[in-house]
C-alpha cells in the first residue's frame, strides 16, 4: 500500500531525488546480485545523484568561514575558529550548513555555564551585524545541551552553528576524514545514504513550534557515516575499510583484506561497485539482529549492553559511552527498519530513483505494515578471554601429544 503523499510531475520528482533533469530510471530492468546491466544503470543512477549534491559553493564557505574566524578573534581575542562536521570531512551536499567551534588556547574545557555565556556574548557581539545586513539571523540556543549561536549569512545565504570548545567534535571530524579518504566510495556512500535518510525523514532533528518540542527521525547525521564505515568494516568481502586506531588514526592492516601504498594508505582487495554496496547497506541493515553492538573502534560486532527496548547500540568511536542510537524510539525503531527494507526492495525490483528518494514529510508514515524478516546470522567474535582459554587447552593437548611422543618441549 502506497503513502497518500501528493506527487510531483515526473521530472520535478527526479530533480527532487537529486537527478535533475535527467531522471535516470532503472524501471527497465530488475536490479540483482548477477545483474551486471541493472548494477551499472544503478551505478549510473548513483553517480547523477551525486553530481547534483555536489557543493557549488565552496568559495562562499571559504569566505564565511574567514570572516568568522575574523570576528571570533574580535569578539574573543586570542580564540580561533575551528570548522568541523559534514564540510570539514568532504561529507557536505550543497547548501550543507557550516559547523565551527570557538577555541580559546592555553585554557581548560569551558563548563556548560561558561559555553553559555560565551554563546551570549558571541550574539551580543554579532547583533549589529544583523543590523547592519550582514547576518539574517543572530540567535543564541543557550539552554541546549550543546549551546550554539545560530547565525545565518545574508549575501551566501549559509546557515552557521557556532558551539564553545567543542574540541571532541574535532577529533572526530578527523576521524571521518581519514576514513573518506582511504576510498572513494565511502565519501559517495555516505553521501547517498545521507540524503536518503534526509529525504525519508530518518535523520533526527528537534523541531520547536508554537512552544513545543518534537523529535523526528532515528540517527543523526554522524552516526549514519558511523553506520556506513561500520558496514564497510564488517560486512563486506574482501573488507573495503580496515580499523583505524581512532585517536592515532593508524591503520590496524586486514590480513588478505587490502594492502597499504607507498605512502603508507590503504588500497583495498574489494571491487564491488557503489549501486552494489548501496544495494547490500540497505539489504544488510534491515536485517541485522538488534542484539549487536556496531564498534567501528573494533571494527567489529560485540556483545549489547543491557538496553531499555532492543534496538541498536553504537558506540561513538571517540566517546565510548556514548551510543548513537539513543535517539531511537520503540516507536521509529520500526519505521527505520521498515524504510531500509522499503529500500532495498524497490531496488531490487526496478523502481525509478525518484520513487526509492521520494520525500516523506515530517510525521507521514508509508502505510505500510512492518516487516518481518528473517534472522540474520553473524559471525560471533570471540572475547580476549575465550581466545586465552582456547589457547591454554591447545597448549596442553599439544603437551599430552608430545608426551605420547616422548619428546620433551
Amino acid at each position: 500500500m502506497r503513502s497518500s503523499r501528493p506527487r510531483a510531475s515526473p521530472a520535478s520528482a527526479s530533480e527532487a531525488a537529486g537527478l535533475g533533469s535527467s531522471g535516470a530510471s532503472m524501471s527497465s530492468v530488475k536490479p540483482g546480485v548477477d545483474d551486471a546491466r541493472a548494477l551499472k544503470k544503478l551505478g549510473a543512477a548513483c553517480l547523477s545523484c551525486l553530481r547534483n549534491l555536489k557543493p557549488r559553493d565552496g568559495d562562499k564557505r571559504e569566505l564565511v568561514q574567514a570572516r568568522l574566524q575574523e570576528l571570533g578573534e574580535w569578539a574573543v581575542p586570542g580564540s580561533t575558529m575551528q570548522l568541523f562536521g559534514s564540510t570539514a570531512c568532504e561529507l557536505h551536499a550543497h547548501g550543507a550548513d557550516l559547523d565551527l567551534t570557538l577555541l580559546v588556547p592555553a585554557r581548560p574545557p569551558p563548563s556548560h555555564a561558561e559555553q553559555q555565556a560565551l554563546v551570549r556574548r558571541l550574539a551580543a557581539a554579532f547583533e549589529p551585524l544583523k543590523a547592519s545586513g550582514e547576518f539574517e539571523q543572530v540567535e543564541a540556543i543557550d539552554r541546549a545541551r550543546v549551546p550554539i549561536l545560530k547565525l545565518k549569512h545574508a549575501a551566501s545565504k549559509l546557515q552557521c552553528d557556532v558551539s564553545i570548545g567543542n574540541e571532541l567534535a574535532g577529533r572526530k571530524t578527523r576521524l571521518l576524514h581519514a576514513y573518506v579518504q582511504m576510498d572513494a566510495r565511502v565519501q559517495q556512500l555516505c553521501m547517498i545514504i545521507k540524503y536518503w535518510a534526509r529525504r525519508r525523514d530518518l535523520t533526527f532533528r528537534v523541531k520547536r513550534a508554537e512552544g513545543a518540542i518534537s523529535f523526528h527521525g532515528a540517527f543523526n547525521s554522524y552516526a549514519w557515516v558511523i553506520l556506513v564505515i561500520h558496514f564497510l568494516q564488517t560486512a563486506t568481502a574482501p573488507t573495503v575499510l580496515p580499523r583505524l586506531e581512532p585517536h592515532a588514526l593508524t591503520i590496524d592492516g586486514v590480513r588478505g583484506q587490502g594492502g597499504y601504498t607507498k605512502k603508507g594508505g590503504w588500497i583495498s582487495l574489494n571491487k564491488q561497485s557503489l549501486g552494489d554496496l548501496l544495494l547490500a547497506f540497505f539489504a544488510h541493515y534491515a536485517a541485522l539482529p538488534y542484539d549487536q553492538s556496531l564498534c567501528v573502534a573494533t571494527a567489529r560486532y560485540l556483545p549489547r549492553p543491557a538496553l531499555p527496548f532492543d534496538r541498536f547500540y553504537i558506540p561513538d568511536p571517540l566517546a565510548p559511552d556514548e551510543d548513537l542510537g539513543c535517539h531511537l524510539t520503540p516507536e521509529s525503531l520500526p519505521v527505520l527498519r521498515r524504510e531500509l527494507e522499503r529500500a532495498r526492495r524497490e531496488l531490487t525490483s526496478g523502481s525509478a530513483w525518484s520513487e526509492v528518494f521520494a520525500e516523506v514529510f515530517a510525521g507521514e508514515t508509508s502505510g505500510e505494515p512492518p516487516v518481518t524478516l528473517p534472522r540474520q546470522t553473524l559471525p560471533r567474535q570471540p572475547t580476549l578471554d575465550e581466545v586465552a582459554v582456547a589457547h591454554k587447552r591447545s597448549m596442553k593437548s599439544l603437551e599430552r601429544g608430545l608426551a605420547r611422543a616422548h619428546i620433551v618441549m
